[in-house]
């Protein structure tokens, strides 16, 4: 769960007022079946880092710290992905670096995988069927003071393809 600066009462599934860094629930579905109706659920984390002076700061991460978990993706092998979806201002990144990507063991410990340019977030992962490949996604904002171009500004290469000699061939030719 990214954070919830927003949040000023508690319960057991949000266990921190103005929860700046946010926390993972894990979630374990009766039977072991996707196809189950019901669930218990526990806090797997809560991110932030031990270190900070205040308790709606401090987190209970094991290993490499982060804030803001965002995408969340479990591999054919069991081992939990987290991408993370802070801010960028100095505040955060002095703490825990720019938006990066990290593997959680099943012993709870975190190692940062990748780090992300600064001003990014990380937002996808896929890997090859055999796990020797992954591929991961970012999404960087424009610089500072400029818009994405409109779809007209685009370049011919970037605009859908028009006229039907433009188009790329389903498959190709032999």
């Amino acid at each position: 769960m990214t954070n919830n600066s927003g949040r000023q009462q508690t319960d057991v599934a949000n266990p921190r007022k103005n929860n700046l860094h946010g926390h993972i629930i894990k979630w374990n579905e009766a039977g072991n079946s996707p196809l189950a109706t019901t669930f218990t659920w526990s806090i797997l984390l809560q991110a932030g880092d031990p270190s900070l002076a205040t308790d709606n700061l401090k987190g209970n991460i094991n290993g490499d710290t982060f804030s803001s978990p965002d995408g969340l993706r479990v591999d054919p092998k069991g081992r939990l992905w987290v991408q993370t979806d802070s801010s960028t201002s100095a505040t955060y990144t002095g703490t825990f670096g720019n938006n990066s990507m990290y593997y959680i063991s099943p012993t709870g410990q975190s190692k940062r995988f990748l780090a992300g340019p600064t001003g990014c977030e990380i937002t996808g992962i896929a890997y090859t069927p055999d796990l020797t490949t992954c591929f991961i996604t970012s999404s960087t904002p424009p610089a500072s003071g400029r818009t994405r171009p409109s779809r007209r500004a685009r370049p011919p290469s970037c605009a859908p393809c028009r006229r039907q000699a433009d188009r790329v061939p389903d498959r190709a030719v032999q």
